[in-house]
């Protein structure tokens, strides 16, 4: 499963792919973390090769490029990857965003504690999504098999 992280904040992007590079590991999930940036252009960029399974997104991106338009355009290129909106503000989490651009999960930054249990909840429960799919077809892992987890790049 495929995995890139867009986060501006450098202590959270950092928890948010230890946290995740962690559990993938714990639980024998295939997660190669093909990107992991605080630049929202460049998951832009990504789009136009290889595509991933998950994304998680900051909702508290300044950047030129806003979260919405950045989600608008992950959507636009495919509509069947799970999104993950992260946010240090829960406000940001409004229906019409949720419902719009269908994403998977939302989880509250705002308490470390919290955030850990949801981003570990999301990265199984985004795997057993696919599984029920059959999205792996023959080379599906169950949890405890062998895994293969790919290093981050740091844009």
């Amino acid at each position: 499963m495929r995995v890139i992280i867009c986060e501006e904040d450098y202590s959270y992007i950092e928890i948010v792919h230890s946290t995740l590079e962690k559990y993938a590991t714990l639980k024998g999930i295939n997660a190669e973390f093909n990107l992991t940036t605080r630049k929202p252009s460049s998951v832009i960029k990504s789009l136009s090769g290889s595509m991933a399974e998950f994304y998680y997104i900051s909702l508290d991106l300044s950047e030129s490029i806003k979260a919405e338009e950045l989600i608008e355009a992950i959507r636009k290129e495919d509509q069947n990857c799970l999104i993950v909106a992260l946010s240090q503000n829960p406000e940001s989490f409004n229906a019409k965003l949720i419902e719009q651009y269908n994403i998977f999960a939302t989880i509250d930054m705002s308490d470390r504690t919290t955030m850990t249990e949801q981003l570990k909840s999301s990265l199984v429960d985004g795997f057993q999504h696919y599984k029920s799919l059959n999205y792996f077809g023959s080379l599906s892992n169950n949890v405890g098999e062998s895994f293969q987890l790919n290093k981050n790049r740091l844009v």
